[in-house]
């Protein structure tokens, strides 16, 4: 789910910005490494978030489509994915 390599790449990145080519201290890298973390939670909520926008929209327009198809299996699929994301 987390690309780790972005995440410490990220991690670098922001140590040497902040410290440059000082003597490494870890507890200053561990404070890096751990903004990096926060940063990619943020966005994996942000995507669920999308994801649970989506589906609703789904939902709102299964009652559009042909009375032929039978959507009551999509409908308990994706009540049951939004179910998931809101828990």
């Amino acid at each position: 789910m987390f690309n780790r390599t972005d995440i410490m790449n990220q991690a670098w990145k922001r140590y040497r910005a902040q410290y440059g080519r000082r003597r490494f201290d870890r507890s200053n890298f561990a404070y890096c490494l751990r903004c990096a973390w926060g940063e990619a939670h943020r966005a994996t909520k942000s995507m669920a978030q999308i994801r649970a926008e989506a589906i609703r929209y789904e939902l709102a327009t299964l009652d559009t489509r042909s009375f032929q198809q039978n959507v009551e299996p999509l409908r308990r699929k994706l009540a049951s994915e939004l179910a998931a994301l809101a828990a």
